[in-house]
C-alpha cells in the first residue's frame, strides 16, 4: 500500500515539458518506477504471497524499432489486419508473459497467439513492468534482461482488458477483477470497434468491480482521469482535477465496503454481458 502511495503522488505530479520525446518519457517513466519500488521492492515482491504476472508483447518484424515512420507503418498494418480479424495480429506481435515462478496463470489456456512464459526475477522486473506500459509511439520499446532479443511494449495491444479464461480448470474458481469500466475489450485496437465483443464464456467465473457510469458522470470532466489530460489540461488544473477525482473515489470505496459488511453485495451484481461462444 505505501507502494501505492508513492505512486499516486509521484504520478499525479508529473510535470512534462512541452514537446518532450519518447526518450526523456521513458527515463522519467523509468524514475517514477524507482520511487515506486524502493530499494527493496524487487526483492521482495517475491516474498509475499501474492504472485506478479505482467503482460507484455515482443514486436516482430517491421514492429521490432523505435524508428518513427516504420513503427507508425507497422501499427497501421497491425490495426487493418485487427480490423479483418484479431487473430491478424499475430502476424505483428507475440505475447510475453512475465510471471513469479511460484505462479499458475493457467497460460496454456490462452491460445490464439504466439506466446513466450518468462520468470520474472529481481533483475527484470523493472524492465517487464516499463514494457507492460510502454504505449508505441510515445514510449521507447524495452529490451528485457534475460528475454528472447527484441523490444518489448505494452501489453494491452493484444490483451487490453484480458479477454482470456482464467483458472477455468479449476470448477470452484473465481477470479476478483477490479476495472475502470463494465465493459471487457480484448485488444487495444478493438477500442472503437464497437461490433467486437469480449468472449462471455471467459468471464464465467469473473467477478468484475467496476464504477457505474452513473458515477463516472458525476466526475469533474464527466470521466475518468486519463494521460491525454497531460496534454489538454494546464498542469495545476489537472492536479486539481485528479485530486477531486481522488477524493471521490474514496467514497466510492467507502460505499463498497457498506456493501461487503451489510450483506447488500450480491444484489448490485450483474452479469458481464459479452459475445456467445
Amino acid at each position: 500500500m505505501k507502494a501505492l502511495a508513492r505512486f499516486e503522488e509521484t504520478y499525479l505530479d508529473y510535470r512534462p515539458e512541452k514537446g518532450q520525446t519518447a526518450d526523456k518519457i521513458t527515463r522519467d517513466s523509468y524514475a517514477i518506477l524507482g520511487d515506486i519500488l524502493g530499494e527493496n521492492g524487487g526483492t521482495a515482491m517475491f516474498q509475499g504471497p501474492m504472485r506478479l504476472a505482467v503482460m507484455a508483447v515482443r514486436g516482430r518484424h517491421v514492429l521490432n524499432t523505435d524508428r518513427r515512420v516504420p513503427l507508425g507503418v507497422g501499427l497501421a498494418a497491425a490495426a487493418l489486419g485487427n480490423m479483418a480479424h484479431r487473430s491478424a495480429l499475430g502476424l505483428f506481435f507475440e505475447r510475453a508473459l512475465f510471471a513469479d515462478p511460484r505462479s499458475d496463470c493457467s497460460y496454456t489456456a490462452w491460445s490464439g497467439f504466439p506466446m513466450r512464459r518468462l520468470n520474472l526475477t529481481a533483475d527484470n522486473l523493472p524492465h517487464a513492468i516499463m514494457a507492460s506500459c510502454s504505449i508505441p509511439m510515445l514510449l521507447n520499446g524495452i529490451t528485457i534482461p534475460g528475454a528472447p532479443k527484441g523490444l518489448y511494449r505494452d501489453g494491452g495491444i493484444i490483451d487490453y482488458h484480458f479477454d482470456l479464461p482464467f483458472f477455468h480448470h479449476d470448477p470452484d474458481s473465481l477470479v476478483l477483477y477490479p476495472h475502470f469500466t463494465d465493459r471487457i475489450i480484448a485488444g487495444w485496437f478493438d477500442k472503437h470497434l464497437g461490433w467486437r465483443k469480449a468472449r462471455a464464456g471467459n468471464a464465467s467465473n469473473v467477478v468484475l468491480v467496476a464504477p457505474s457510469a452513473e458515477f463516472v458522470s458525476r466526475l469533474p470532466y464527466g470521466k475518468i482521469p486519463d494521460r491525454k489530460d497531460f496534454t489538454t489540461l494546464e498542469t495545476e488544473d489537472r492536479i486539481r482535477y485528479w485530486r477531486l477525482v481522488l477524493d471521490e473515489t474514496e467514497r466510492l470505496s467507502d460505499a463498497f465496503e457498506t456493501l461487503i459488511e451489510t450483506g447488500q453485495f450480491a444484489g448490485q451484481v450483474q452479469p458481464i454481458l459479452g459475445e456467445a461462444e
